[in-house]
């Protein structure tokens, strides 16, 4: 009896000291992945410098227009997701891949906003949209098939939504961390219902980050009216703009703008 009381004994202390070892060897793995922490003075100017997210995409042949691009973009603080589609050869993204890793790029702009602002071109007078964007039903066989094909029309047309009201701009914007954290987590749906809405609709990045910030007061009020672009259009309705050159560097630059389009591809 004694000799089976000393038994058990023996193996619940091997038990202890194996979940205490196992325990201790944990928090030290978990330390090690934890990022360090860094102890900056709340009004230090570096931390109330804004950042940026930057997606950055191309295809088969942008090549050096995607290198110029980040070179004229980089700053240590952002982070940039470089997207190129399937039509864009192994060899390319190779070649970006490693021009990335082997050059030394500079900063070449600076912005000085409010971190917090969201600047988007945005309006509620959708005009021709109305008819051409707005009310015909489409299927875009892009959601489920892997090779690009022509969107279907579908009849009858539907009508204009009531539970919110539509706007249109830009499809180029910056969005501040506050507006995107609310796009993702939606806390009041608006944004999944939208998601939804527009999945099926001719030109859905000139209407999705519009309709959503403009129908929501807590971020309507962070909307600065304006793209940061600096666009020449040949004619209306603003569908095509005209090809930049150096020619066009003094209305550039007067303009304030931080971005411009549409360039050449060289």
């Amino acid at each position: 009896m004694e000799k089976k009381w000393v038994f058990s004994l023996l193996i619940a202390s091997l038990v202890c000291g194996f979940l205490i070892v196992t325990y201790f060897n944990m928090s030290l793995l978990l330390s090690s992945l934890r990022p360090p922490i860094v102890e900056t003075s709340s009004h230090s100017k570096v931390d109330n410098l804004p950042r940026f997210a930057y997606l950055v995409s191309g295809s088969k042949g942008d090549l050096e227009s995607l290198w110029r691009t980040l070179r004229a973009l980089y700053h240590p603080r952002n982070q940039y997701i470089v997207h190129m589609d399937l039509e864009s050869p192994f060899e390319e993204r190779l070649e970006l891949a490693s021009r990335v890793s082997n050059d030394s790029i500079f900063v070449v702009y600076v912005f000085n906003f409010g971190r917090n602002l969201t600047f988007i071109e945005h309006t509620t007078d959708l005009g021709w949209k109305n008819k051409y964007r707005a009310m015909p039903s489409i299927i875009d066989p892009a959601l489920y098939m892997l090779n690009k094909s022509n969107i279907i029309w579908v009849r009858p047309d539907r009508s204009l939504p009531n539970a919110f009201k539509l706007h249109t701009g830009s499809a180029w914007m910056v969005l501040s961390r506050p507006f995107v954290e609310y796009i993702i987590w939606g806390w009041d749906n608006l944004p999944r219902t939208l998601l939804m809405y527009y999945t099926n609709f001719v030109s859905s990045p000139e209407f999705y980050f519009h309709t959503i910030i403009c129908n929501v007061p807590e971020f309507s009020k962070t909307a600065l009216n304006h793209d940061l672009h600096y666009i020449a259009w040949h004619r209306l309705p603003r569908q095509h703009p005209r090809l930049l050159s150096l020619t066009n560097m003094r209305p550039i630059i007067a303009s304030g703008a931080a971005f411009a389009r549409k360039f050449s591809r060289n």
